[in-house]
Order: C-alpha cells, then structure tokens, then sequence
C-alpha cells in the first residue's frame, strides 16, 4: 500500500487554512490531505475586519466567482489564497457524477487555466532543467501507462473497439468541444463564438480528412451545454459523441484541434499533433501549433518535461484505498486497474452454480461500469440465449455441469470458471485460454494480492469505518467545527 508522501508547504509558517465554501468542505472528501503541507482545513465563518487567530491562507476553488469573497478577505488580512482545481488524473467517472477526486492542484501564485497571469505551474515550466531524473523517469512511465491504459483525467467510457475502422482509411481529424461557460475558455483568451472559428479553420486546413466535433462528455450526458453542438450541426459535420474514452480516439488522429481544453494536453500524451487556438497551460512552450501568442513563455520544454512538471510536481495524489497522500504512479495504477477490470467485466455476464452465500461477493468483484451480472441455471438453451447476447458465462468449478464447455464452444461463447479465492471475499478467475486471476478489492475497488493482505493488517476498521459516507461526514464535521 502506498505510503503517504512528504510534500512542502506553499505557505510558510505554522497556522491553518480557511475554507469559505460548505460545498467544498462537503464535497472534497480527502482535502485535509491535500491541504495538510499548508495546514488543516477549518470552516471560516468570522469575516470582520480582524483575521482570526492562527489563520495563515484561505483556499477556494479557482478564480471563478464563487471564490470573490474569499480572495477579498485575503487582500483585507494580507494573507495568501491558495486556488485549488481538480487535478489532471481525476477519478474513474466524471465530477458531475459525484466521484470524488483522486487528485487536485493547490496554487498559491495563479491557476493554470489562467494565461493573463503566471501560475505555479507555469513558473515550474520556465525552468524545465530543474526536474530531476526521477522525475522525468516516473513521467517517462506515466506516458508509457497513459498510452498503453488510455487513462486520462476521466475514465468514465470503456475504449474504442480495435475493429471500428474510424481513422484506418480516411485521415480523421478531431475538434474538441467544451462545455458552455467553462471559466478556462476566457482564461485561455477565447470566448464560445471563437470555437466556431475553430471549427471552420480545422475544415478548411483538412480537405482530405474526415474532420468530426468530439462533443464534451457532460454535455454527451445532457448535464451541460455544448460550445459546437449547433454549429456542427449547421455545418453537417459528424459528431463523435459515442461513450468512448478520449484517449482511444486521439490516438486514432492525424491532428486535434482544441480551445483550452485539458485534451489536448492528452492528444499530445498519445503522441497526437495538437492545434491549440486558445492558450491553455500546455501551448507556447514549443510542443503545439498555437494560433495566439504568449510571449513570456519562453523555455523549450520537451514532453516527458511537460508531464512531469503537471502531473508529478504541481499535482497532489491520495490513495483512494488508504485516504494517504500517494504518487502519481499509484493513482494511475489505480485508474488503470479500475479500467481493466470494467472492460474485462463489460457487456452481459452469466454466472450459473454460484452459492448463494458467494452472490454478494461475486457480484462485487465481478462489477463493471459497462456490463451486467446475472444469476441463473443451467438449461438447454442458456448458451443460445448468451451468445445472442454476445456476452460470457462463469461458472462456479465446484458446480460445473459436464455438458457445459462443449455447448459453450459450439456457440462460441467465453467460459470462465470461478472459485473460491485464497484471500478473505476474493475469486479464483480461470479464463479460456488457461490463464489464472485472482481477483480481489479493498473499498469496493479493485486491486493487487499485497495491497489487500496490507489493508487487512494494518486495518481493523468497525462498521462504520467501512461507510464511506460515515467517513465523508466525520470529515466534514471536524473541518466545520474545528475538532
């Protein structure tokens, strides 16, 4: 399991930070651990003209609006803000789904979706020969990771399928939309009409390429609008709006054309061509083709640079099976575990002779984001039914009817055998072709043999503890009340 990380403080001397915001208190489960280098986290409700005793920074979300008050109080004290964003390996699902972040980023000089001022990262991107060797081998392996997983900052959707001819034969070109509003959209020096222009550009400079509007994921899921939607539509340009993960659709591109957006940053990861027509923290180092100029950023940094100053200097990690501050190598694992197993697991699964004492536990282990568990027996046309389905049986070994391997093979159907595993709630996976898997969790989430034997050792924990919803209003708690 990992160990949490020392980190230093961005703010110096002793003291505690306030927090203004109840929905950040609430929804940002694991802030005292990022924020823990500064100091804990305390609900600030004394706003007068005298700083409360020992308050050293206040910390809100951003620069959007919602944070006014708090860096108007910080002016009146002379006493820092820090920004906090979510960090660029997020979680499995999307915020807006409720996942809480696995990382985020804690800024006391600007933002990084700001161009109109320097930020922490920007500073650190100045002086790209500062990075030490461990640091461009852990981003030389977190490019490695990223490119073979397809893990980015969300890792909601499975991947394209390695048999859809998208970007085979015609060269495909992607435009990436964002979200109505996005606040790093005037940050970058855009606003919404400049994605139209965007678009036409990317149409007139590819007239051999099928050029399609990668539509933003929350507005794919109706929860926000979209910057292209009407325009693409106007324009009879396809849209790509299928849920698939950004990273197997970059990959497939000659080029990407992006405003501010964070897929960009990602596209250039994969090893995609990248037009940036805004000025997100990525562009005017050398990497992209940039459409605006950002005269000050004037070193050369090479990407393995880039990704280690952005995910492994500026970015802060907790291990979502120990609540510890971690590395960026073990929330990627983890992101890249958590995908694997969705995509192992995908489409419909038929699980026949299980007991029914196994059932909770089978399911649990056996849960994907993109498929279904089911319960049933044995019959005659079980395998028909499955294979029209297109989906896999598993059978409990202990329970295995004789006849069942040579149904499953005259349809074709995938039949896996299960048993009871050596670790406590664990499965025993034998797959077709032989190969053994031992599959196991800690917090409902997958991971390695070791961690879940480290987790049972080291942790005793009663029921409640096992609550995540327990643990997130005791943290809640004890950030509002000081306790």
């Amino acid at each position: 399991m990992s160990r949490s990380v020392p980190l230093e403080s961005l703010v110096e001397g002793p003291g505690w930070v306030g927090i203004m915001s109840q929905w950040v208190m609430w929804k940002v489960f694991h802030l005292s651990e990022f924020l823990d280098p500064e100091g804990p986290p305390h609900w600030l409700w004394r706003r007068g003209q005298k700083r409360p005793a020992g308050l050293k920074a206040i910390s809100g979300i951003g620069y959007k609006s919602s944070s006014d008050h708090a860096r108007v109080l910080c002016k009146r004290w002379g006493i820092p803000y820090v920004a906090l964003e979510d960090g660029f390996l997020r979680s499995s699902s999307l915020g807006v789904e409720g996942d809480t972040p696995m990382s985020m980023v804690v800024d006391p000089i600007g933002i990084h979706y700001l161009a109109d001022r320097p930020s922490l990262l920007e500073n650190m991107l100045q002086t790209p020969h500062t990075l030490t060797a461990a640091e461009l081998a852990t981003a030389k392996a977190l490019i490695a990771l990223m490119r073979s997983s397809g893990i980015g900052k969300y890792n909601n959707a499975p991947d394209l399928s390695e048999d859809d001819p998208l970007g085979r034969g015609k060269p495909l070109v992607l435009v990436v939309d964002q979200t109505y509003g996005d606040f790093s959209i005037p940050g970058g020096g855009l606003c919404e009409a400049d994605f139209i222009r965007m678009l036409d550009a990317a149409l007139a400079e590819n007239p051999d390429a099928d050029v399609r509007v990668r539509i933003h994921p929350d507005c794919i899921n109706g929860h926000k609008k979209s910057c292209l939607l009407d325009a693409a539509q106007a324009r009879g340009v396809p849209l790509e709006n299928r849920h698939v993960s950004w990273a197997s659709l970059a990959c497939r591109a000659r080029r990407v054309y992006v405003g501010t957006s964070q897929a960009g940053l990602e596209a250039l990861i994969q090893g995609t061509p990248v037009t940036c027509f805004g000025l997100p923290f990525y562009a005017g180092w050398g990497l992209t083709d940039d459409r605006l100029p950002i005269p000050r950023r004037q070193a050369r940094p090479t990407l393995e640079q880039l990704v280690a100053a952005a995910y492994i200097r500026y970015c802060r990690y907790v291990d979502p099976l120990t609540d510890q501050r971690c590395d960026v190598m073990t929330v990627a694992r983890q992101l890249a575990r958590q995908k694997q197993k969705d995509s192992q697991f995908a489409g419909p699964l038929t699980v026949l002779g299980a007991p029914r004492r196994q059932r909770s536990t089978i399911r649990s282990l056996l849960d994907s984001r993109w498929g279904r568990v089911k319960f049933t027996r044995y019959r005659a046309d079980l395998m028909s039914c499955v294979a029209r389905e297109n989906g896999k049986v598993l059978v409990w070994s202990a329970d295995e009817p004789h006849d069942l391997s040579a149904h499953a093979a005259a349809q074709n159907v995938p039949l896996w055998r299960i048993s009871p595993g050596k670790a406590t709630a664990s499965l025993a996976l034998k797959r077709n072709d032989g190969e053994e898997q031992l599959l196991v969790q800690v917090r409902g989430k997958p991971c390695s043999h070791q961690q879940a034997q480290e987790h049972h050792t080291q942790n005793t924990p009663d029921l409640l503890e096992q609550c995540p919803r327990y643990r997130q209003i005791r943290r809640y708690l004890k950030g509002m009340l000081a306790l």
